[in-house]
């Protein structure tokens, strides 16, 4: 069984034909990578072979991705290092209020 993608206006025009499970694994791979299904939805007719390397059509996407989990990351290393100065604090004060 095949099914039939036709891309959005942001992908590139071209049909894609592809048996389901070749498909879902694109999609499950595009997926573990970070991808939201939105993305996916406009990448996917740029997927060919194995599905390991996309389109040049979809560097944009890629990249901004990228820049968005880069983005993300930074995010919660900050709350991270934020809540283990409390947890810090809050043991040095556990630590002294004992011992008092």
């Amino acid at each position: 069984m095949s099914i039939r993608f036709t891309p959005s206006s942001t992908a590139l025009r071209r049909s894609a034909i592809a048996p389901a499970p070749v498909v879902v694994r694109r999609i499950r791979t595009l997926l573990a990578a970070g991808l939201p299904t939105r993305i996916i939805k406009d990448v996917l007719p740029c997927v060919s072979g194995s599905g390991d390397a996309l389109d040049v059509c979809t560097l944009g996407h890629l990249r901004d991705r990228l820049t968005g989990l880069d983005e993300q990351l930074t995010g919660l290393q900050a709350a991270r290092d934020a809540l283990a100065a409390i947890l810090a604090a809050t043991e040095r004060s556990a630590v002294v209020a004992g011992a008092a």
